[in-house]
């Protein structure tokens, strides 16, 4: 379910390898199968776009070197973000909420992907799979260059969840998870499948 989305041209912004250097910034989309494709997009920047009501909220695929920054992605069908066989993306600054699936799904072959400073709430909400989560974390996914820190999580199924094929932690450390008493807290976001999370942030880093 996670994989390519079949209908991709029914992008509200669709990118197929277009050229180095590419940036979408400032945009509303609002409704589309996907808000924004980016396929093959080397070296490009997604930026401070709005996307509502997508199927899948923005999708990098097969591309390296992506920073997705400042966007707010609401009520995606699927998922908020999806990172698919790319690399060197870093994701800071989002607001993902009311995802139906995951928050930010991060799979297929991932080396160097850096999750930090966004704020996740009330994804999950559709529970359409096993290990829905703010962040799911999936197939061959390179735990050890994997940097998941300074995100907060509030009302979704898991913060973090971790269903890789090859085993091995996810490491998510420095995050607040809704409550000052962490992922064991019941009032908190619980992880989901060997996730070292302790040492966490006890207050929200964005308020």
């Amino acid at each position: 379910v996670d994989y390519t989305p079949a209908s991709y041209t029914s992008s509200g912004i669709l990118l197929i390898d277009p050229g180095e250097g590419t940036t979408v910034t400032g945009n509303t989309v609002d409704g589309a199968q996907t808000g924004i494709y980016a396929y093959g997009a080397d070296n490009s920047t997604i930026s401070g776009n709005i996307v509502n009501g997508s199927s899948w909220g923005v999708f990098v695929d097969s591309s390296t070197n992506v920073l997705v920054s400042g966007n707010t992605i609401s009520n995606s069908d699927q998922d908020g973000l999806d990172i698919y066989n790319s690399s060197l993306v870093t994701v800071t600054g989002n607001t993902i909420s009311g995802s139906a699936g995951d928050g930010i799904w991060v799979g297929g072959t991932a080396p160097n992907i850096t999750i930090t400073g966004n704020t996740i709430t009330d994804n999950a909400n559709g529970n359409l799979w096993p290990g829905a989560a703010g962040i799911h974390v999936s197939d061959n996914t390179d735990l050890t260059s994997l940097v998941i820190t300074g995100n907060t999580f509030s009302g979704t199924l898991a913060g973090v969840s971790n269903s890789t094929t090859g085993g091995g932690t996810v490491v998510a450390l420095g995050n607040f998870w809704g409550c000052p008493g962490g992922p064991d807290d019941p009032a908190c976001a619980p992880v989901y499948n060997d996730v070292l999370y302790d040492p966490w942030l006890i207050v929200n880093p964005f308020i």
